[in-house]
């Protein structure tokens, strides 16, 4: 019987004496350090920083200055265009593959795209609005667009392209 008693105690000085309060705390206390740092980094590298802080914390070596992108207004008929601009901070090369539309009228230009460690470009799609009845009042519009990368981290990089139609 006192070997058993001697392995409890055991067993017990090994194992943390984290009450559930304890430990609410301590997670409490790193999600607001992890707040804090992204906060921090948004504020000190001006726009799109904060979103460029959140992507690298996930891993990701391609980043994206936004993933929405509005054309503003365009009407039936229009070709309206949208940059967005990638940036590789990996130590390889990285590549846009292709990538996939939620309409037939979304063009992307420049693929395969082609990007070197630390460098930064446009990836330009176009959008040929759609003739037709001209809308009585103004509709937002949005279209998805699914681009493929060699990123190990992030595969597919979702974006999304708005605007308002007159």
């Amino acid at each position: 019987m006192d070997t058993e008693h001697a392995m409890q105690e055991r067993q017990r000085s090994t194992q943390p004496n984290r009450s559930p309060r304890r430990s609410f705390a301590i997670t409490v206390a790193a999600i607001l350090c992890s707040i804090v740092f992204i906060l921090a980094i948004g504020a000190l590298g001006g726009v799109g920083a904060l979103s460029r802080a959140y992507q690298s914390l996930g891993g990701h070596t391609l980043l994206v200055d936004s993933n929405s992108k509005s054309f503003g207004f365009a009407s039936p008929g229009d070709k309206v265009a949208v940059a967005f601009r990638l940036t590789n901070t990996g130590i390889k090369t990285l590549r846009i593959v292709g990538c996939k539309a939620g309409c037939s009228c979304t063009l992307p230009r420049n693929l395969p795209l082609e990007l070197g460690p630390n460098e930064s470009r446009n990836f330009e799609v176009s959008i040929q609005i759609a003739e037709g009845s001209h809308p009585s009042s103004p509709r937002q519009v949005e279209f998805p667009l699914t681009v493929f990368t060699t990123d190990t981290a992030q595969f597919e990089l979702p974006l999304r392209i708005k605007g308002e139609i007159r």
